[in-house]
């Protein structure tokens, strides 16, 4: 509730680790600048936490398939962690198998492929994005909601999750 009685709406997350059965780590994070803005008085953030330009920027190097700048951003022990039992699922570990895995999805075709950025937030040591995915191939269509969360470590990337609605769709998308 906020200081005026009205009711306050924010975006929170959180993810749990599962390891045999068991939750090994729990994260939470909350979409602070919303809270804020609702609780306030107070004067409304400039500027973005420094992370989130961090990942923004690796996504552009992703996205232009310039490795050598990938290689600024992600830690040569990154973790890429892609959901479901497809083709593409599965741990990818270290900066070598993650370029090779982008390498694989590029050559399965799609025509058209987009990734819409909704919402960022960022702690000090996590980015997550409220994404939605698009992707075209022939008369084929991927088009669904998601999660994408990155863990930084000593100012890069080490560790990615994909969390996508319905990754059933996905694993039959990129068969």
């Amino acid at each position: 509730m906020s200081p005026t009685g009205r009711p306050v709406a924010y975006g929170s997350m959180t993810f749990l680790r599962v390891v045999d059965g068991r939750i090994t780590d729990h994260w939470g994070l909350l979409d602070m600048p919303s809270l804020l803005e609702q609780i306030g008085p107070h004067a409304p953030a400039k500027d973005e936490h420094p992370n989130i330009p961090l990942v923004r920027q690796a996504l552009d190097a992703f996205s232009r398939s310039d490795m050598v700048e990938v290689k600024a951003y992600v830690a040569e022990d990154i973790v890429w962690h892609v959901p479901g039992r497809g083709r593409l699922a599965g741990d990818k570990k270290g900066l070598e198998e993650v370029i090779g895995f982008f390498g694989e999805a590029g050559v399965l075709g799609t025509t058209n492929f987009s990734i819409d950025v909704r919402k960022m937030m960022a702690s000090d040591d996590f980015v997550s994005m409220f994404v939605h995915y698009h992707h075209v191939r022939g008369d084929e269509v991927f088009d669904q909601e998601g999660i994408e969360l990155f863990r930084l470590a000593g100012g890069k990337i080490s560790e990615f999750w994909a969390f996508i609605r319905d990754s059933r769709a996905f694993d039959e998308f990129f068969r």
